[in-house]
Parts: structure tokens; sequence; C-alpha cells
């Protein structure tokens, strides 16, 4: 009997580190929680874009010491780009590469990139993106369910890839031009002088084959890996838009990363956005070349006239007047 007080006794104390113990696990388990990404694209394996998500994985999961695992999935393997905004703003662990059209329909401001003309090379582009008035947008973006992690994976300059050469704006009369159907890619090639018809990027290259349509507004890996010279005649580089994307992922998600992952994926994703970009220019020029053996016309139009039908467009949209009054100052222009 004299024994069971010293029993309980140590009773007490082997539980008391017991449950100190399984508080130290859990704790541990907490900090070392593995987050895991999954970022699905549009384009190809083959596209530079794809290169540069892949060197985002690879930095990303280096730096965290794979305490963030990030798969790579191309071709919308894992749906649409609609598809994987909307799967990210209620929270699920998914990242995309988008335009500015889906966050343009958030955020309205964000629409500008996509108006023609609004910068007239990458350099310009890429100052805008990076400035606070374009940061104040992106920021917006966050109460609506998107974290934008870079707006600077350039994908090209947008062309037009057509049956028959356009050399002037009135060249472009009677036209069909695939677009993407928003409002404003359409309202630039109707005021370019074409009729925009808005399609899926995957029927475009049967759409130019039945005479549907007789051209796209494009860019050059867009152009080539949809295999279009095969149904096209020529392309005449307007450079009508500057193709700058962003990488998203959901707000949700991205808050319940620690501080230091928050930032490690901010800067790699910077850092992944120039290096594809770069190879995309380097790229671009190797496309331009192909195509030429492959038959295809490559004319130099004076932008000029392009930029002088483009100007209509902001009398149609008056909110966006405005605002590239505010972009030029900036700018310098």
């Amino acid at each position: 009997m004299k024994k069971m007080p010293l029993l309980l006794g140590l009773s007490g104390v082997l539980l008391l580190v017991s449950a100190c113990g399984q508080d130290a696990t859990e704790e541990g388990a907490t900090s070392n929680e593995v987050y895991k990404l999954s970022v699905g694209i549009a384009m190809n394996d083959r596209d530079p874009m794809y290169e540069g998500v892949v060197r985002f994985k690879e930095a990303v999961e280096s730096r965290t010491e794979g305490g963030v695992e990030v798969e790579v999935f191309s071709s919308s393997q894992l749906g649409s780009t609609a598809d994987l905004l909307e799967q990210a703003r209620v929270g699920a662990n998914v990242s995309t590469l988008t335009d500015a059209g889906p966050l343009g329909d958030i955020v309205r401001e964000i629409s500008i990139l996509q108006a023609p003309y609004i910068v007239d090379n990458l350099d310009e582009g890429r100052e805008l993106v990076a400035s606070d008035l374009f940061k104040g947008w992106e920021a917006e973006l966050e109460p609506e369910g998107l974290k934008v992690l870079s707006f600077n994976w350039f994908q090209g300059e947008r062309h037009l890839a057509t049956t028959r050469p356009v050399l002037t704006p009135d060249d472009l009369s009677g036209m069909a031009i695939r677009t993407n159907g928003t409002s404003i890619v359409n309202k630039a090639i109707e005021v370019m002088g074409g009729n925009p018809t808005g399609l899926a990027w995957a029927e475009s290259y049967p759409g130019l084959q039945q005479g549907v349509i007789d051209g796209v507004e494009a860019h050059y890996s867009a152009i080539h890996g949809a295999r279009l010279p095969e149904v096209i005649d020529s392309i005449a580089k307007t450079g009508h838009f500057q193709l700058l994307t962003a990488l998203t992922v959901g707000t949700q998600w991205f808050d319940r990363l620690p501080p230091e992952y928050q930032e490690i994926l901010v800067e790699e994703s910077v850092d992944a956005g120039e290096f594809a970009s770069s190879l995309n220019v380097e790229k671009s020029r190797e496309y331009e070349e192909t195509m030429a053996a492959e038959g295809v016309s490559i004319h130099q139009v004076d932008v000029a006239s392009f930029r002088e039908r483009s100007d209509r467009f902001y009398d149609e949209f008056e909110d966006f007047k405005e605002l590239r009054e505010e972009i030029d100052e900036y700018l310098g222009k």
C-alpha cells in the first residue's frame, strides 16, 4: 500500500512528459508542413513559358528546402485558365499564367494592357507593370481571391497572321480575324479595320483551313506552336499588343504560407518571368526565321498607320482614354 502513492506519482510524471512530447511533435509537424502547389498553363512543354514555370518550381523547392512542392502541368491538362482562376479564388492550391483579360473582369483598370498600342515595346511594358500605379490595381485583386506573384511573363508582340497579305489597315477590310472574344480586343481589331471573330484558340487552325476566319491576332510562339504556317500566307508585324502575363495563385492559399515562403514565391516568380521573357524574345527570332523558311511572308508594315486607326478605340472607351493619358504621363510619352 505504501508503494501506491509513488506509483501514482510516477504515472502522473509520465503522463506529463508524454503530453509535452506530443505537443512538441505537433508543433514540429506544423512548422515542417509541406505546402503543395499545382501550376497549370495553356502552353505546351516546348513553350518558353513552360521552361520558365519549371525554373520557378526548381527554385522554390530548393529555397524552401522542400517546404513548398510545385507540380507543373502543360497544355491545359488541369483545365482552362478561367477554370484554374476560379479554383484559386475559392482556396484551391492551384496557379496559372493569365493575360490581362480575366483579371480585368475583376479590376477593370488591368484591362488597359489589352488596349492597342498602350505601350510601344517590352521595356515600356515592364516599366508599367512594375509601377506603383499597376501594383495598386494588382492589390485590388487580393480581396477578390487572387494574388499576382509577378506580371512580367512576356509572351511576345501580337501580330496579324492572315491568309492573304495585310500591308495597310485598308487591307483588313472584310477580313474575319480571330480574337479571344473580349469586348476590348474585339474593338481593337474593329478600329484597325478587321471583323473581329471570337473563337477558341484550338479552333484557329481548322477555322483558317476551312475559311471560317481569314486570320488571327497572335504572338509568334502561339502561331508557330499551333502550326498555323500550314494554313496562313503572311504575317503583318503590327505589334498592336505587348502580351505581358501574370503568374497567379489564390489569396487564401498564399496567406496560409509562412511569410518567408511568401517572399520566396514572389521573388522566384519575378526571376522566372524574366528568364522566360528573355528566352521568348530569343526564340521569337528563331520562330520568324522558321516560318519564313516554311513560305510565310513576313511584312514590316507602317505601324504608324495602324496606330492612327487604333486611336479611335479610346473614343469608344472613355475611361481608358483618361487612363491612357495617365500612363503616357508616367512613361514620359
